[in-house]
């Protein structure tokens, strides 16, 4: 049967929820299923059962079943059968002892707790429908700490007191349900009695965190002491097996016998030569509360494990690559464990004296630009491994195409091929557009599927450390679909699944829509991405045209103009002129001020606002702003504010 969360007493509404995150009170109904005993299968009162047979009720004493000072009924699971309640509602980082009395029946064999598995003591959060033949599980709650108990070996008719501490860990809501589970492993009877659970007010996890991988081997136990009293005292148990609650110090060994119950807050589990590596420890820490009537109050502590780390060296961070201003310092860093050893490399080449964990270089210039990786050694070579190469880059033009009658880089002689992608005609013959917007000639790519492969990819592979890609282009055919300038990562698109390129496309949505790039004049076209912002940006005349979050990733696919890939898809019909790739973001004042110099007419409002007193919105202050001023003054008797625009007076 359901838990009963509404009971009337004597005409008055109890409504045992929690005002505020935390167990019920009482937060167990029924904890001794003291009910009508009706049968062996009959449901249990103000608790769910999984299943009709997986849970049961039965008579204390007999032949059978052992008789406990809790009342005359025993609760239990049968098989795997699961017997469950709600007992508050959910708030990160809460400790709870669940204690109960566990019972061993008569009969041996199957019905044994030790042959059938014992039972786990479970907590959930979450979920919704809770009912009888439903489970935590099948709710949709999420299992947020358990522990297995097995206290009988070899006996019958038996009792014994058992308590548990579990966490409610992070992640969920806070106010959503709390479950209490008592789950059955294996076929066999799990008979209990007298549930409770409270909140314990025991030390806190400071480090290893629970659970935590790639520990060192000196790691030191660090926790924190209770905020509800003062004067805590500890007794820390530490080993390789899995704490058993039944066992004395939970069969792990006691580390501070020495010094029975300390007020320190943390302990060296090395004394005895170091942790192995590779290996899973188990620790516990039983905190004593002060109680003036005598006796301290023992708070049983969660069950906390960490994994060692592996005996050869691990890199935990690997080194950044970096583009900074010429002039500028940088440092490269390796983060890593079981290491005795560093040696630093450039280019594949090894850097005298670059011996420690960080690699600084004050004065960055041109001839610093490389790949730098880090060899770790635990002392002995065959375990030494590699960093990851980091890349450095000055602020600088990488390359520069002015297409003045050849396809060669003005910054380090690259040379770029006119290709055909069927391969019919494998060097097709360059035509060039005499009308260029700077220069003598641009590049033409006409009614052919032909574009210009650039094919030494790592060198632009640097996108993820920003850049700008800038060209001026001419389209002369309405574009058919994705038109393609420049890319570099297999696709149209400019977004997180290729690095970069400038196009122009009929989608009326996307952002590289512009619509004066179909008017058959030079327009300058530019992509930027900042990995500060993590913003890529796409300007066209000067002006930003649209924007949006992205990460360019890694791609060893080549350059290419005037299509998207080498099949030729996305190609583009128009002149191409210009094209800059720098290894940075560009500045869009420096942007725009080179693009007034190409067309001096033009007017740049960078940030889409212009100055003072232009009331006419075409970014300058001229006489035509200077007319509307006096228009108003003299008509309206006022001066106008600056954004006012032409309006009547009123």
């Amino acid at each position: 049967m359901e838990k009963s969360l509404l009971l009337c007493v004597a005409g008055m509404l109890l409504l045992p929820i929690a005002a505020q995150a935390g167990l019920w009170d009482p937060a167990i109904d029924q904890p001794s299923f003291e009910q009508t005993f009706t049968g062996w299968t009959n449901w249990t009162d103000d608790w769910f059962d999984s299943d009709y047979w997986g849970t049961f009720l039965i008579p204390e004493g007999g032949v059978t079943y052992p008789d406990t000072p809790y009342g005359e009924v025993l609760g239990g699971v049968d098989g795997t059968g699961t017997m469950w309640q709600q007992v508050g509602t959910w708030e990160a980082g809460q400790i709870y002892e669940v204690s109960f009395m566990a019972g061993q029946r008569s009969g041996g064999g199957i019905q044994s707790w030790e042959v059938s598995g014992g039972i786990i003591v479970a907590l959930y959060g979450g979920g919704t429908g809770a009912a009888d033949n439903e489970t935590p599980v099948s709710i949709g709650a999420t299992l947020l700490d358990s522990i297995g108990v097995q206290p009988f070996t070899g006996v019958e008719i038996a009792t014994t007191e058992i308590a548990v501490s579990l966490n409610t860990g992070t992640g969920l809501v806070t106010g959503d349900p709390l479950w209490l589970a008592f789950e059955g492993v294996a076929a066999g009877q799990k008979v209990f009695d007298n549930v409770a659970i409270v909140a314990v007010v025991s030390a806190t996890l400071v480090s290893p965190q629970d659970g935590a991988t790639t520990v060192a081997i000196d790691a030191q136990l660090v926790w924190g002491a209770p905020v509800a009293y003062d004067g805590p005292r500890y007794d820390i148990y530490f080993g390789t097996t899995e704490p058993n609650v039944l066992e004395a110090n939970y069969g792990l060994t006691w580390l501070n016998e020495a010094d029975a119950k300390t007020t320190a807050t943390s302990i060296d589990p090395n004394s005895g030569g170091g942790l192995s590596f590779e290996t899973t420890y188990y620790w516990v820490i039983d905190t004593y509360e002060p109680n003036e009537l005598g006796g301290d109050i023992v708070h049983r502590g969660p069950h906390w494990s960490f994994t060692t780390v592996e005996a050869a060296p691990v890199i935990v961070t690997q080194p950044a690559s970096q583009t900074v201003a010429a002039g500028d310092p940088v440092t490269f860093s390796v983060v890593g464990l079981n290491i005795v050893g560093y040696q630093w490399y450039k280019d594949g080449e090894i850097l005298p004296g670059e011996t420690g964990a960080d690699l600084t270089i004050d004065d960055v210039q041109l001839g610093a630009e490389g790949g730098y990786h880090c060899i770790v050694t635990n002392g002995n070579p065959v375990d030494d491994i590699a960093s990851d190469s980091a890349r450095l880059l000055t602020q600088r033009l990488m390359a520069h195409w002015d297409f003045e009658g050849d396809l060669i880089d003005e910054v380090e002689g690259i040379v770029g091929f006119y290709s055909d992608p069927e391969i019919a005609n494998p060097n097709p013959v360059a035509t060039w557009d005499p009308n260029s917007i700077e220069g003598e000639q641009a590049f033409a790519f006409g009614d052919e599927p032909y574009f210009v492969a650039v094919d030494i990819p790592e060198y632009f592979d640097f996108t993820a450390q920003g850049y700008t890609v800038s060209a001026w282009v001419k389209v002369t055919v309405a574009p058919l679909g994705w038109d393609t300038y420049i890319s570099k990562g297999g696709s149209y698109w400019l977004n997180a699944e290729t690095t970069w390129l400038t196009q122009v496309g009929t989608d009326g949505w996307t952002w590289s829509t512009y619509p004066v790039l179909e008017d058959k004049g030079w327009h300058h076209t530019t992509a930027t991405y900042d990995p500060a912002e993590g913003v890529v940006k796409y300007y066209v005349d000067g002006l930003l045209h649209n924007q949006y979050a992205s990460t360019p990733p890694s791609n060893v696919d080549p350059l290419i103009f005037g299509a998207a890939d080498t099949t030729g898809r996305g190609r583009y019909y128009g002149s191409l002129d210009d094209v800059q790739i720098y290894s940075y973001a560009r500045d869009p004042y420096v942007m725009a001020n080179e693009y007034v110099v190409v067309v001096p007419e033009a007017n740049v409002c960078v940030e889409g606002v212009g100055p003072y007193y232009d009331y006419d919105d075409d970014c300058d202050v001229d006489l035509a702003d200077f007319a509307e001023f006096a228009l108003q003054w003299l008509n309206c008797n006022r001066v106008a504010g600056a954004g006012s625009g032409l309006i009547d007076c009123k």
